[in-house]
């Protein structure tokens, strides 16, 4: 997930960095001194962002590995479809 959210930052930023303006924050910036440094806020989070989708996955892996090793593997029965008519 966090691939995704440093590849759409990258486009954008890409895109406003060749067309010289944007509006980051509800303000429009015109140059790209200004863009470069109303996005380093951004830039600074894609590492953070990265770090805290790595937590949140390993531990529902964790979990679901806790689950497997407590109960076991899982059964799933279904019915036959057309007795229900």
């Amino acid at each position: 997930m966090g691939a995704f959210f440093t590849l759409m930052f990258a486009l954008i930023f890409g895109i406003m960095l060749i067309s010289g303006s944007g509006t980051v924050n509800g303000e429009e910036v015109t140059s790209r001194a200004s863009i470069l440094t109303s996005a380093m806020t951004s830039i600074i989070l894609i590492p953070v962002i990265v770090v805290v989708h790595a937590f949140m996955f390993g531990g529902i892996l964790l979990l679901g590995t806790w689950i497997f090793r407590r109960r076991g593997k899982l059964t799933i029965e279904g019915h036959d479809a057309s007795s229900t008519f």
